[in-house]
């Protein structure tokens, strides 16, 4: 009898620890969720690099952004940044762009720090300074509609967005086997996943619904059929810190359609996150110049050039000039700006 209790605690025992190492223990599928809880709970990242390769498929050619930076995300949908944007060369004879960028809740700033000639006198006709030191400053909102990407602005409720984004878990799908990795005394877990064809159309209905507070036009509907088809055509990974449990690079490559089906590009997204889940607090640093007022009476979306963030704008012919209006506020101790243009100096964009 006593040797049977024996056994019986060993047994108990044993169990116990081979639950608790099969709880611990890693799987692609746990990865993926914990990877999916952490994105949709994070308030910022001390640290934030993200690269968009774009590839033309006719003709072979590749350009793209890269941004590097702080990100401040307690409200998804009026998500802050702050750091510098690289816009690739889109051929050998040009170089590459580079342009400081502030982004609040409520404003957009920017400041040309490696452009060429042409943005280089654009800013200086709305600042008037010279030395290249006045950010551009307009309202959000008002930039983004004017730029004609309305579906920047956010309309619904961050929870709202927050609980959309939840949902992508079921239309994600692992595609192999859990990798471990370890760097720098750190260890990760990597895992490829792909996109499920009849579960992401409706998670991207939900989030944009979400997103823009409206159910979705036929228009938005149509695209929504066609990003849908690019993502499940991607091949896509993710890194996870085994330990915090935090995402921290993720990764992916997928074509995307035009409105008659053929493939328009290739698209190759790199996101490194440091410091995930940490809180960051963002603020426009001074001088300033206003143009909002110029942007809310004037500027057509079809005039403006053709880069991603642009330093001036024109109307026709005529050069509209800012406002008098400065806003000063108080100037960061590190000057981040050039912190993060020197560290993408060091970086391929491709």
């Amino acid at each position: 009898m006593k040797r049977l209790i024996i056994v019986l605690i060993l047994v108990i025992f044993a169990g116990a620890g081979f639950g608790y190492w099969w709880y611990l223990r890693d799987s692609p599928q746990k990865v993926l969720r914990d990877g999916v809880k952490s994105l949709d709970s994070a308030i910022g990242a001390g640290q934030i690099q993200a690269t968009i390769a774009i590839t033309d498929p006719k003709t072979g050619s590749t350009s793209g952004y890269s941004f590097l930076g702080e990100l401040e995300s307690k409200d998804v949908t009026r998500a802050q940044l702050l750091g510098v944007l690289r816009i690739g060369a889109k051929t050998t004879t040009e170089s590459d762009q580079t342009v400081d960028v502030v982004l609040t809740s409520d404003q957009v700033a920017i400041r040309p720090r490696n452009v060429n000639r042409e943005y280089q006198e654009l800013s200086q006709k709305y600042t008037g300074d010279a030395s290249g030191e006045t950010f551009i400053l307009a309202d959000r909102d008002v930039f983004f509609n004017k730029l004609n990407y309305p579906a920047a602005v956010g309309l619904g409720a961050s929870d709202d967005v927050r609980a959309a984004f939840a949902y992508a878990l079921p239309a994600l799908i692992v595609d192999g086997p859990l990798e471990t990795i370890t760097n720098d005394g750190g260890d990760y877990a990597s895992v490829n996943f792909r996109f499920d064809r009849s579960a992401t159309a409706p998670f991207l209905i939900d989030l944009i619904r979400a997103w823009r507070k409206a159910t979705s036009t036929v228009e938005e509907y149509a695209w929504i059929d066609r990003a849908a088809q690019g993502l499940t055509r991607g091949n896509f990974n993710m890194v996870l810190d085994s330990r915090s449990r935090q995402v921290v690079r993720l990764s992916g490559n997928w074509p995307m359609f035009n409105e008659q089906g053929e493939e328009q590009a290739k698209l190759n997204v790199t996101i490194d996150f440091l410091g995930l889940n940490q809180s960051v607090v963002i603020d426009v640093p001074a001088p300033v110049k206003d143009i909002t007022d110029l942007l809310s009476k004037r500027i057509e979306p079809t005039t403006l050039p053709s880069s991603a963030l642009r330093p001036g704008v024109t109307t026709g012919t005529e050069t509209l000039q800012p406002s008098q209006e400065e806003r000063v506020i108080q100037k960061p101790e590190i000057d981040l700006f050039n912190k993060y243009s020197e560290e993408l100096k060091k970086k391929s964009l491709y």
